[in-house]
C-alpha cells in the first residue's frame, strides 16, 4: 500500500474518531448557541490563570495586549469583509505585503520547470521565505523553499489574524526577519454553522472566474473539554488571457512585434554552405549559394564579415509560404516580424483554476485541575492548474543543439542544417508544436499535519508556572504532471540520419518544414511526453517552554520570565522526470534537472525577561523594557545567537511609546543547499543588442549588428551547498495615542528600518547583463560576465545564475493606522479606519569588484517584473474602510490605493507611440540604477472601490452577504516589463468586477 493511501486512510480514521468524540461531547453542551474565544489558555483555572493570553511576539502570558513591538489584528468580521476566501488572498492584502505567489500566477510551464498553486506571503518586500507563519502560536509546514501555502490553513476555524511587523528571531528561531503571521484558530466552539460562498468575475464582455466555496464547522465543549470538526472545499475556475484585452497579446498595443520566434509555419535562420564560417573566411557578398534555391529576397542580410573579423550574423531568415508543401526552398519567404511572430498570450491564464478540499479536527481535554491535552489533525488536498501556448522548440546552439542532416527526409534545403560542431551554420530554427496542444501543469498535493501536547501550571518558589510541551509532525506529498513537452533524445533521432531512425524502434521521421500539414499523430507520439515530477516534504518540531509573569517584582510591576527549547527537523526531496534527468526535456535542453534530496536540523534554547521598570509615577504610567534572546545549534552551520529589546513607555493613558531592536536569522532551505541546476525562461534585455551597444559586447566577439532574437533567455539557477546564514538587523519607532477627549479615536505611527546582510538569493539575469555590459569597459564585472555564455552568432546560450550570498537589502519606511468609531447615531453606527504603508527608501547594496566599493539600487517606486525579486514596490499603499451597522444591517465601503511606480521599457529601441501606456512615456534616467538609461515607463497610482452589505435572520441564525470588489471596473496599469499578461498579478486584481454573495447558516 502506498504511503498516501495510508495517510488519506489515517486522516479519514481520525476524522470519523473526531466525529464520534463530538458526537459524545454534544450531550453535554448546549448546542443551540455558538460561542468562540480567543484565548489559549484552558477553562479549568486559578485566579491568577484568568486573563492571560499569549500574544504574538512574545512567549510571556500577560494581562495586556499592547506590545512594544507593531502588530496588526484581522478579526473574524473582517475577515468576511473582504470577499475573500482564502487565508493568503486575505493577508495579500495588507498594506505591508509584497510581492508573493498567488493564483493570478501563471508561471509554471512559462518560465520554471515546474508548477505553482501556491500562495504565499511576503511582508516588506523581502520575500516569503523570510516570513515566519504560525498556527495558534506554532510553526505551520514549510515547503522545500522555506515558504508556506497559506491556502492549506481552512477560514472557517479562524478566530483572527495576528501580523508582528518587526523582526523575531530571537523569540521563534529562523525566518522570522520580515515578519510573523500568527492565525488563530477558534477555541470553544458549540454547535454547528453552514457557509456557502459563490462569487464571478465580469470584464471586457466575459463572466469568467466563477469561485465556489462551502464549509461545515461543528463543535461540543464543556468547562473542562472542547473538540471542533470542519471540513472545506473551494473551486476556482479559470479566467483565460484571451477573455481580457490587457492580456490577449504579448505586450498590450504592440501586436505581434513582440511574439515568439517560434511559430506554427517556423522561423528558419541560417546560413547557407557557402557562407558557413572557416568555408569562405573572405565572403563579404550577399548573393546566395549557386545550387542552393536560395535568392537574395529570401536572404536579405549583407554584412557577413570576414574570418578576421567573425561577424556571422545569417544571410537566411525565412518562414514557409502558406499553403505550400515546404519540400523546396521556393516555398519559403522571408520573415517578417511585425506579421509573423506567434502570439502565445491568448493560451495562458489571468487566473488559475484551482480545487481544494480540507479537513481539519481540534480538541482539548482537562486529565486534571492543572494538566491538559490538546491536539489538532489537518489534511489539505490541492489540484491546481497552469497553462502555457504549445511548446515552442528552438533548435540551435543557444537551445537545443542539435544537426539536420541533408538526407533527412523532410529538410528542403539539400545541405545540413548544423547547430553545433565546428562550423556551424544554424542560429535559429523556431517550430510552435500547436500540434501537440497546450502545455498542461497539473499540481496534485496532499498535505497532513499533527500536533499534540501537554500545558499545565504548578506553582513554585511562591509563583505560579506554566508549561507547554508538544510535538508536531507535517508531511506534504505533490505530483506534478506536465503534459506538452518533449523528448529532445527522440528529436535527434527523428530529426537525424534517416538511417540510424530506420533502426531504432519506433522512430519516425519528424516534418518541422510544412507547417502544421506536416505533422501527423504517429510522430507526435514519437516525440512527445507528458513529464511527472515528485516532491515530499517532512517536518518533525519538538518545543518545550516554561513562563512566569511573576517571578518577582520590580518598581513597575511584576517581572516575568519566559525559556524554552526547541528541536526543528527538516527533509525532503524532489524527483524530476527520468526524462528530465538526463537533459532530454524540452523546456531544459542539454541541462540536465537534478534531483534535489536534503536534511536540515536545528536545536535551540531562548528565553525572554519582561522588565518593568518604573509605574503609576509622575509622566510615567509605565515604563516597560523586554528582552529576549536565542541560541541555536544549526547541523550545517555551526552556532548563532539573536538578542531583541522592546522598550514601551506610557507617560499616561492617552499615549504609548515604543521601540524595538531586534537582530534577525535565516538559514537556507533544502532548495537553496541542495537544488540542482533548473532552467528559468526570464524576459531579459540584451544591452547588446542593435543599435545601442556596451563597448564590452565588441571585447567579447559579439556581432557589430547582432539583433536580439527572442526576449526571453535561459537563466539557469541552481542550489549552492557552500551557503551561509543571513542575519538581520531590524528596528521599529512608534506611538500610540488613543485621547480622552475623543472618544472612540485610535492613531498608531510607527517607523521600520530592516537591514538584512548576507542576502540568499540569485542575481538576475538582467543583473548579470548589466553588469558586464556596461558604459564603459572598465566598470565590467569580470565576475557576471564569465556567467554568460554566447554562440558563435552572439545569441546568449545560458546565464549561470547559482543562488548565492551576496550583498545587502535594506529598507525602511511608516506604518500609520488611524480608526475612529462615531458616536452612535439614530441610523446606526459608524467605524471610519485608514490602514497606510510608505516605502520611504529600498535599497539593494552589491559588491562592485571594478571600484572596489558598492553598487546601491534604490527600488522604491519601481517595477521589475515577474521574475527579478523583488518586483513591484509602489511607495504608498493604502486601505481606507468605512463600517457601518444598524440591527441585523451591515455594510461596508472600502477604497484600495497602490501608488505609482516607474519601470524600464524592455522595447526602448522600438518605442510605441505616445500615450499608449507602454513605451510611449519616457521617463527620467533610470530610478533602477541600471547601466544603460532605457526609456521609462510611468504606471500611475490605482484605486479600487469594494462595497458589501450584510442581513442577519437572527430567528433562523441566517446571514446572508452581497459584494462587489473592484465596483468601478478599475483596470491596471499597463507594465511592458512582466512576463505575462501586461500587469503585476501580485499588485493588482483580476481586470474586471468581482460579483460575490454568501450564506451562512449556525444551527
Amino acid at each position: 500500500m502506498s504511503q498516501q493511501n495510508l495517510v488519506s486512510k489515517a486522516v479519514r480514521l481520525a476524522l470519523m474518531v473526531g466525529v464520534a468524540g463530538l458526537g459524545a461531547n454534544a450531550a453535554l453542551a448546549d448546542d443551540t448557541t455558538s460561542t468562540t474565544t480567543t484565548t489559549t489558555t484552558t477553562n479549568s483555572q486559578s485566579t491568577a490563570q484568568l486573563g492571560k493570553i499569549e500574544v504574538t511576539g512574545s512567549r510571556i502570558k500577560r494581562t495586556s495586549v499592547e506590545q512594544a513591538q507593531p502588530i496588526q489584528t484581522i478579526n473574524q468580521e473582517q475577515i468576511k469583509a473582504t470577499g475573500l476566501t482564502t487565508v493568503g488572498q486575505i493577508v495579500q492584502k495588507i498594506t505591508s505585503a509584497g510581492a508573493a505567489l498567488n493564483t493570478l500566477d501563471n508561471f509554471g510551464g512559462n518560465f520554471t520547470f515546474t508548477g505553482g498553486g501556491q500562495s504565499n506571503v511576503d511582508l516588506r518586500n523581502l520575500g516569503a521565505q523570510r516570513v515566519l507563519v504560525l498556527v495558534n502560536g506554532k510553526r505551520w509546514a514549510t515547503g522545500l523553499d522555506g515558504t508556506v501555502d497559506l491556502n492549506t490553513i481552512p477560514v472557517a476555524v479562524i478566530d483572527h489574524i495576528e501580523v508582528l511587523q518587526d523582526g523575531a528571531s530571537a523569540i521563534y528561531g529562523s525566518d522570522a526577519i520580515a515578519g510573523v503571521v500568527n492565525i488563530i484558530t477558534v477555541k470553544d466552539y458549540s454547535g454547528r454553522s453552514a457557509d456557502a460562498y459563490m462569487g464571478i468575475y465580469n470584464g471586457d464582455g466575459h463572466s469568467d472566474g466563477k469561485t465556489s466555496a462551502y464549509d461545515f464547522t461543528m463543535g461540543a465543549s464543556t468547562d473542562k473539554s472542547g473538540l471542533i470538526f470542519s471540513i472545506a472545499y473551494t473551486d476556482q475556475q479559470a479566467i483565460p488571457s484571451a477573455n481580457r484585452d490587457i492580456s490577449k497579446e504579448p505586450v498590450i498595443g504592440q501586436g505581434l512585434s513582440a511574439g515568439s520566434s517560434a511559430t506554427a509555419n517556423g522561423r528558419f535562420v541560417f546560413l547557407p554552405p557557402s557562407l558557413i564560417p572557416g568555408t569562405n573566411p573572405n565572403k563579404t557578398a550577399n548573393a546566395p549559394a549557386p545550387g542552393t534555391g536560395l535568392t537574395s529576397a529570401q536572404c536579405p542580410n549583407t554584412n557577413i564579415g570576414t574570418k578576421a573579423k567573425p561577424n556571422y550574423q545569417p544571410d537566411c531568415d525565412m518562414t514557409l509560404i502558406p499553403g505550400t508543401a515546404g519540400n523546396k526552398p521556393s516555398d519559403f519567404r522571408a520573415f517578417v516580424g511585425s506579421q509573423d511572430r506567434f502570439n502565445y498570450a491568448p493560451f495562458n491564464y489571468v487566473l488559475t483554476p484551482e480545487e481544494r478540499y480540507s479537513g481539519y479536527l481540534q480538541g482539548y481535554t482537562d486529565i486534571a485541575d492543572n494538566l491538559t491535552f490538546r491536539a489538532d489533525l489537518m489534511y489539505n488536498h490541492r489540484d491546481s492548474f497552469q497553462q502555457a501556448a504549445p511548446e515552442p522548440l528552438f533548435f540551435a546552439s543557444s537551445s537545443i543543439a542539435l544537426n539536420i542532416p541533408a538526407n533527412q527526409k523532410y529538410n528542403p534545403f539539400g545541405f545540413d542544417l548544423n547547430a553545433s560542431g565546428n562550423s556551424p551554420n544554424l542560429q535559429l530554427l523556431g517550430r510552435r508544436m500547436v500540434e501537440n496542444g497546450d502545455r498542461i501543469y497539473h499540481e496534485k498535493e496532499d498535505m497532513f499535519r499533527f500536533s499534540g501536547g501537554l500545558n499545565g501550571y504548578f506553582n513554585m518558589l511562591g509563583g505560579e508556572w506554566d508549561w507547554d510541551a508538544s510535538y508536531a509532525f507535517s508531511k506534504d506529498d505533490e505530483l506534478d504532471t506536465n503534459a506538452g513537452h518533449f523528448d529532445v533524445s527522440h528529436l535527434r533521432l527523428a530529426l537525424g540520419d534517416p538511417a540510424i531512425c530506420a533502426a531504432v524502434a519506433g522512430c519516425v521521421p519528424l516534418n518541422l518544414f510544412d507547417g502544421k500539414a506536416g505533422i501527423t499523430q504517429s510522430m507526435l507520439d514519437y516525440v512527445a511526453y507528458t513529464a511527472q515530477n515528485q516532491f515530499e516534504n517532512n517536518q518533525r518540531i519538538y518545543n518545550a517552554d516554561i513562563t512566569n509573569s511573576n517571578i518577582g517584582t520590580l518598581p513597575g510591576g511584576p517581572l516575568g520570565l519566559a525559556l524554552g527549547v526547541e528541536s526543528l527537523e527538516h527533509d525532503g526531496f524532489f524527483l524530476p522526470d527520468s526524462v528530465a534527468q538526463n537533459g532530454y526535456d524540452s523546456f531544459n535542453p542539454g541541462r540536465p534537472v537534478a534531483p534535489t534530496s536534503g536534511r536540515t536540523s536545528e536545536r535551540s534554547l531562548y528565553g525572554e525577561l519582561d522588565l518593568p521598570i518604573l509605574a503609576e509615577m509622575p509622566g510615567i504610567k509605565l515604563l516597560d523594557l523586554d528582552l529576549a534572546g536565542r541560541h541555536t545549534n544549526y547541523d550545517t552551520f555551526g552556532s548563532n545567537n539573536t538578542y531583541r529589546w522592546g522598550l514601551k513607555y506610557q507617560p499616561n493613558d492617552e499615549w504609548l511609546l515604543r521601540a524595538s531592536w531586534a537582530q534577525g536569522f535565516r538559514a537556507p532551505s533544502i532548495q537553496d543547499l541542495f537544488s540542482g541546476n533548473t532552467n528559468l525562461s526570464a524576459n531579459i534585455q540584451d544591452p547588446c543588442d542593435a543599435p545601442a551597444k556596451s563597448p564590452v559586447c565588441a571585447a567579447q566577439n559579439v556581432p557589430s549588428n547582432y539583433i536580439q532574437p527572442n526576449l526571453q533567455i535561459n537563466t539557469l539557477e541552481g542550489g549552492n551547498p557552500n551557503l551561509q546564514p543571513e542575519t538581520s538587523v531590524s528596528r521599529t519607532v512608534g506611538f500610540v495615542y488613543s485621547p480622552d477627549a475623543l472618544a472612540g479615536f485610535n492613531l498608531n505611527v510607527d517607523y521600520y528600518k530592516i537591514e538584512v546582510n548576507n542576502t540568499i538569493q540569485p542575481i538576475s539575469g538582467q543583473a548579470l547583463m548589466d553588469e558586464c555590459y556596461t558604459a564603459t569597459a572598465a566598470a565590467s564585472n569580470p565576475d557576471a560576465c564569465a556567467k554568460i555564455h554566447r554562440t558563435v552568432f552572439g545569441t546568449v546560450q545560458t546565464l549561470a545564475d547559482q543562488i548565492t550570498n551576496v550583498g545587502t537589502t535594506v529598507t525602511e519606511g511608516f506604518d500609520t493606522s488611524v480608526a475612529y468609531q462615531f458616536p452612535s447615531t439614530s441610523v446606526g453606527d459608524f467605524k471610519l479606519s485608514l490602514d497606510e504603508t510608505h516605502i520611504k527608501s529600498y535599497r539593494l547594496i552589491t559588491p562592485d569588484p571594478a571600484t572596489g566599493g558598492s553598487d546601491v539600487t534604490e527600488l522604491a517606486g519601481t517595477e521589475r517584473g515577474g521574475t527579478v525579486f523583488p518586483f513591484g514596490i509602489p511607495k504608498n499603499k493604502a486601505n481606507l474602510t468605512l463600517n457601518w451597522v444598524s440591527g441585523v444591517w451591515s455594510a461596508q465601503y472600502t477604497v484600495r490605493y497602490v501608488g505609482p511606480v516607474w519601470e524600464p521599457c524592455l522595447a526602448a529601441t522600438q518605442p510605441a507611440p505616445v500615450g499608449d501606456g507602454t513605451c510611449g512615456q519616457p521617463g527620467p534616467a533610470d530610478p533602477a540604477g541600471d547601466s544603460y538609461n532605457y526609456a521609462m515607463n510611468h504606471d500611475g497610482a490605482t484605486i479600487y472601490h469594494d462595497v458589501q452589505g450584510s442581513y442577519s435572520m437572527d430567528s433562523w441564525g441566517m446571514n446572508f452577504t452581497l459584494g462587489i470588489r473592484n465596483l468601478f471596473g478599475k483596470e491596471p496599469p499597463i507594465s511592458s516589463v512582466q512576463q505575462l499578461n501586461s500587469f503585476d498579478p501580485t499588485l493588482y486584481d483580476v481586470p474586471g468586477r468581482f460579483f460575490y454573495g454568501r450564506i451562512g447558516w449556525k444551527f
